[in-house]
């Protein structure tokens, strides 16, 4: 029903120069929806490590890997918007207080995991057949299959914890072991994917 919520979603959780950089890359294709020209994003909940992987130098590989302003090049800003998201998820998950409610980790889990499935199902139908006879191509399906599993042990847990729940230790402890493993897989999978499948395509 929103066909840019993605670019939406991603403007929001990189930085000013990074939205400049994925509006004249989506230019190139499309009018730039005004909402994704408008997007700010929050840089109030990003720690100074979070803040440090904005650095100049990010920026200038950035803006490499999308000099020739190939649609595939907005992967690279998509793979940095999750890693933002994955750090989020992770943080409200730690900061859990025994007795609250556990809506803004549910919340924050359901964003990550919509970007996360549409990430991985946009490569398996659109990018990764190109390449046929790629063990490489199948790994990295094989490994979204991996990720997938892990956020639906994620969804189930919160399912039998209900949505009227409140925090207790044994929940926070259980639900953050599982988005660390999940933030770590990603994580893997993400540079693994820049490194090897991306620059097949």
């Amino acid at each position: 029903e929103d066909t840019h919520w993605m670019l939406d979603w991603v403007a929001h959780n990189i930085t000013e120069a990074e939205r400049h950089a994925l509006a004249d890359l989506v230019a190139c294709f499309e009018p730039m929806p005004q909402s994704l020209r408008d997007a700010s994003g929050d840089d109030s909940v990003l720690s100074d490590a979070a803040r440090a992987s904005a650095a100049a130098e990010d920026l200038v590989l950035t803006a490499a890997k999308t000099a020739d302003g190939y649609p595939i090049d907005v992967m690279y800003l998509l793979h940095k918007a999750l890693n933002v998201e994955a750090w989020r998820t992770v943080t409200i998950a730690e900061r859990l207080d025994v007795g609250e409610s556990l809506q803004p980790f549910v919340q924050a889990f359901e964003s990550w995991k919509k970007a996360l499935t549409f990430h991985a199902d946009q490569e398996d139908v659109y990018m990764t057949p190109l390449l046929p006879a790629s063990t490489l191509a199948r790994d990295n399906e094989a490994s979204h299959q991996r990720l997938a599993h892990r956020m639906d042990e994620i969804h189930i847990s919160l399912q039998e914890i209900g949505e009227a729940a409140v925090v207790t230790t044994r929940i926070r402890r259980r639900l953050f072991g599982k988005v660390v493993a999940l933030r770590v897989d990603q994580e893997d999978h993400l540079e693994e994917e820049e490194e090897l499948v991306l620059p097949m395509i």
